[in-house]
């Protein structure tokens, strides 16, 4: 299968997990730290989580968003990185989202939007830092996990 924008093709069923690390740089101006992964078309989105492995030490604030072209923070919005949302250990699903669901986790109807799509999705992590001190600590992981279909068997029609 061919692909547009980058990502890997995973053969029919094969579930690819692809992992962006957000760490914390040695800085005195704050900043934005931004990663993707880009799920290829006819793919199912099978999750998307995120995992505090070690709170940020900036002095105001650290907040991550989770989503994609169309709502930059349709899968996660908000999440504050320091504290309270994603503390160290702790891991948002989309079966579970935690913290601060954006628009395609509907946690009152446990709906996941956007699961599969015949176009190409890149789906973008972003850490804004604001007011460091020096080196910042932090890490927080983000999992995409998704997989591709074959051609689908049809389903049998009985008049």
């Amino acid at each position: 299968m061919p692909i547009i924008g980058g990502g890997n093709a995973p053969g029919p069923g094969e579930v690819i997990c692809e992992e962006v690390l957000f760490a914390g740089q040695d800085s005195a101006a704050g900043g934005t730290y931004q990663g993707s992964v880009t799920v290829p078309p006819n793919s199912w989105l099978l999750d998307i989580k995120v995992y505090g492995q070690a709170l940020w030490t900036s002095v105001t604030s650290a907040v991550l968003k989770v989503g994609d072209a169309v709502d930059d923070d349709g899968w996660y919005v908000g999440i504050n990185a320091k504290a309270t949302d994603l503390l160290v250990g702790e891991v948002l699903s989309m079966d579970s989202p935690g913290g601060k669901p954006g628009a395609y986790n509907v946690t009152a109807t446990a709906l996941r939007k956007t699961q599969w799509s015949s176009l190409e999705r890149v789906v973008n992590g972003v850490i804004t830092e604001v007011t460091t001190a020096g080196a910042v600590a932090g890490r927080t992981r983000m999992l995409v996990i998704y997989t591709s279909t074959s051609e689908p068997v049809p389903a049998e029609f009985a008049p």
